[in-house]
């Protein structure tokens, strides 16, 4: 987390809080892109750790990883060609005309690393995962940041927001060849590059792929959709702040999210045993209370010497927005588990209804907001679209997992945890007004 923060500062210092939000609707517009990808990468964990569980059948864990893949790659590759195509159009409708240009050198950088190599990590991340050795893939997430920190430190002084998108690609690069390195030897039989293609597990796959793309479709429309508001009603440099702040609390929530992560290949490896749930559950839940109220009390707290590192000053418009996101991101954690356990168990319905009605919620408070009070009102919607989110999740998944009772047992727990995370962000932007310019 420090390390993507000191990239980011050193991007601020060399291009400006307006080039950073700039960079981020670049980034954010490429995701789009990636809506039609159903190769099932995000749920290779689950397939991974279910054949792994049977004995004797490596050779079919080999199958998974390089159809999902090389299916990865096919996609990917065809969404960020056609991207490509219409990146101009989009450039000069979206991008004020005096940053124009910067946004058409910058745009080829954006497409490789967030279209095409950033799903391919993702990929061996997840076949990682569901070895279940989510330390190794904490360890090489880890040292691709130090990779990030020295690239930004050589290449952005000297090539601005191209060197950032160079450091990105390179960090992309170290996760794909380190991670199948770390993947061949828990998995001897796999080779040195994916040289299989199964019709079986492809059909098997894309099915999974389907369901999940359409949960991920709902969720990567949610961030462009902020962003693209923003850019309306708050302009670049409140999309800069906004990048700023959501970084900040994704890496914080990324502590616990990666945390749980081995979730999913535990509830997938339990086969008909859904005995074990239950306590999964129960124990995962109290430590996401407790993951929750740091994640936003922390976020309150440091976010002024944030501002001063990444930005050379205390700004209190970001502390504004870290105080609004940072409830809604909070509450948001205390549904992790059922998310994760629900992904395990193939049971997606209701993270796919928790995704649509958050970019719904965006879509619908959005626009009357920022209308009536700017961009503090887009980043308001956000935050509600995040509490409806997690409340889906947590009621949905607890009824179809037949484990209500978990969130019954501990809704006392969370009722008080949202209630100290709200007045928390309420002190937060109080003192942000009384001692801040």
């Amino acid at each position: 987390m420090v390390c993507v923060f000191g990239a980011y500062r050193i991007l601020t210092h060399a291009i400006g809080i307006e080039g950073v939000g700039l960079w981020s609707l670049l980034v954010a517009g490429s995701l789009v892109a990636r809506l039609g990808d159903v190769s099932g990468s995000g749920g290779l964990a689950r397939f991974a750790a279910v054949e792994l569980s049977k004995p004797l059948l490596e050779n079919a864990v080999v199958r998974y990883i390089n159809t999902v893949t090389l299916t990865t790659i096919a996609f990917n590759g065809l969404a960020a060609a056609l991207l490509w195509l219409v990146a101009g159009f989009a450039i000069e409708r979206f991008v004020g005309h005096e940053r124009v240009g910067e946004a058409r050198s910058l745009m080829p950088f954006a497409i490789v690393g967030t279209v095409f190599l950033s799903p391919i990590a993702a990929t061996v991340c997840s076949a990682i995962d569901g070895t279940q050795r989510v330390d190794q893939r904490a360890i090489l997430v880890s040292c691709s940041s130090v990779v990030l920190l020295f690239a930004s430190w050589l290449l952005i002084p000297r090539y601005g927001g191209i060197g950032f998108g160079l450091a990105q690609i390179l960090q992309q690069l170290i996760v794909i060849i380190v991670g199948w390195t770390v993947l061949r030897r828990r998995i001897p039989h796999l080779g040195p590059f994916p040289n299989s293609w199964s019709g079986s597990v492809f059909r098997e796959t894309v099915g999974f792929g389907m369901r999940l793309q359409a949960t991920g479709l709902a969720s990567l429309l949610t961030e462009p959709l902020a962003k693209l508001i923003l850019s309306q009603w708050g302009g670049l440099s409140f999309v800069g702040y906004y990048e700023f702040a959501l970084r900040f609390l994704n890496q914080a929530r990324s502590l616990i999210a990666a945390g749980a992560q081995p979730l999913v290949a535990a509830a997938a490896g339990v086969g008909d045993d859904v005995s074990k749930l239950d306590a999964m559950l129960d124990k995962s839940t109290k430590v996401a209370i407790l993951g929750g109220i740091s994640v936003c009390l922390g976020a309150i707290a440091f976010s002024p010497i944030f501002s001063y590192l990444m930005m050379g000053q205390i700004r209190r418009e970001f502390i504004y927005v870290i105080c609004i996101l940072g409830f809604g991101f909070g509450v948001n954690v205390l549904s992790i588990p059922f998310y994760l356990i629900a992904l395990g168990r193939g049971v997606m319905r209701w993270n796919l209804a928790s995704q649509i009605q958050a970019a719904v919620v965006i879509i619908m408070l959005g626009v009357p907001l920022g209308f009536k009070f700017g961009g503090y009102g887009v980043v308001a919607s956000l935050a509600a679209a995040l509490v409806f989110s997690s409340a889906f999740v947590l009621a949905g998944n607890g009824h179809d997992l037949k484990n209500i009772e978990v969130v019954k047992r501990n809704s006392k727990w969370m009722v008080a945890s949202v209630v100290l995370m709200f007045l928390a962000c309420c002190a937060g932007a109080v003192l942000a007004l009384e001692f801040v310019s």
